[in-house]
């Protein structure tokens, strides 16, 4: 593909790391960024430059509902060619496009990389999704940068989307993956984000707030706070079942975000207990409401062992939210 920088990038990555599954995606994002010279929070203007500059052929237009941006193979012009939904936020656009040139970044490794296969199923074009979705965090949202900004904040989800002009989700995928990444690192972290059941582009359409309405969208936690594979155990060096969000949850009545579903005010729970005898995995949790157009559209829950509770006071501190002293395993 004349013009086309992308299979050259690629034969780098491969003679540097090897075969291309043995790369992760955020050093591939970071080799990506070094390679074609972006910002440390690359703007879509960036990625259009780029695109042009690879060969790929980028354009803004009207989409199906519920896809944010593709890409194809246009052979008879020999390069790609990559659509984004034109109404979407600036924030979402980029995600997308970046989410898109993992993609491309992918097949072409097929090409260049005899043998190798990019993770996806006949049966499920999703599943390059979770790996496109850690590659498109990290190239625009910076490691140091955010490393900083996740303590500064008390792990501010809120706070981190509007610095980092990023999805709650983006930013939430993104905290976690640095945090994993950072040597030594002992500071374990849960972050789950409900959202509504309807659709985000007919906000005037919305209903009434009631937890039937809400779902936790997105779940994502760092590897100290795990899941049993037991419904329980006596000694708890992990979390039983069913006390955790998991993707796909209802809220669960009378928790913490149950609480502020039914108040649209911020809740702190000081500490969750009863998860072991000695209290070692006890949790301190905030969850916070977050407003669109006058109505309730997410509520973020943050986690940390409450040990490290101290973590969450800038945002405590910023947001004054309803202090609930103590809660026996419910979350």
């Amino acid at each position: 593909m004349s013009g086309n920088r992308i299979p050259d990038f690629c034969q780098l990555m491969a003679q540097k790391y090897g075969f291309p599954s043995s790369i992760k995606a955020g050093i591939l994002a970071r080799e990506f960024a070094d390679r074609f010279l972006l910002s440390s929070q690359p703007t879509l203007l960036e990625f259009q430059l780029l695109c042009e500059q690879l060969g790929i052929d980028i354009e803004a237009r009207k989409l199906p509902p519920d896809i944010g941006a593709h890409h194809y193979l246009d052979r008879s012009a020999g390069k790609y060619k990559l659509e984004y939904e034109q109404e979407q936020w600036v924030g979402t656009s980029e995600f997308k496009v970046a989410h898109d040139l993992f993609e491309i970044v992918q097949e072409t490794f097929e090409e260049t990389c005899p043998g190798y296969q990019a993770p996806r199923n006949p049966a499920l074009p999703t599943c390059m999704a979770p790996y496109a979705n850690k590659f498109a965090a990290a190239l625009v949202m910076d490691e140091e940068l955010m490393r900083r900004s996740i303590i500064k904040t008390g792990f501010d989800v809120v706070e981190l989307h509007h610095r980092f002009c990023q999805a709650y989700s983006a930013v939430a995928i993104r905290a976690v993956e640095v945090l994993r990444a950072q040597p030594g690192n002992n500071i374990q972290v849960l972050i789950a984000i409900y959202e509504r059941n309807e659709p985000e582009r007919d906000v005037s359409l919305w209903g009434d707030c009631s937890r039937e309405t809400f779902q936790a969208k997105y779940v994502v936690k760092t590897p100290g706070i795990k899941i049993s594979k037991k419904s329980w155990r006596i000694e708890a060096p992990s979390y039983p079942r069913h006390l955790l969000p998991k993707k796909g949850d209802k809220i669960i009545p009378g928790s913490v975000v149950d609480l502020v579903c039914n108040t649209c005010q911020p809740v702190y729970l000081e500490r969750v207990t009863g998860f072991d005898f000695w209290g070692w995995n006890d949790l301190s949790v905030l969850a916070r409401p977050v407003f669109w157009f006058g109505k309730l559209a997410k509520i973020v829950l943050v986690g940390v062992r409450y040990e490290n509770r101290q973590l969450l006071q800038p945002q405590i501190a910023l947001v004054s939210p309803d202090v609930v002293a103590r809660s026996y395993q419910l979350i």
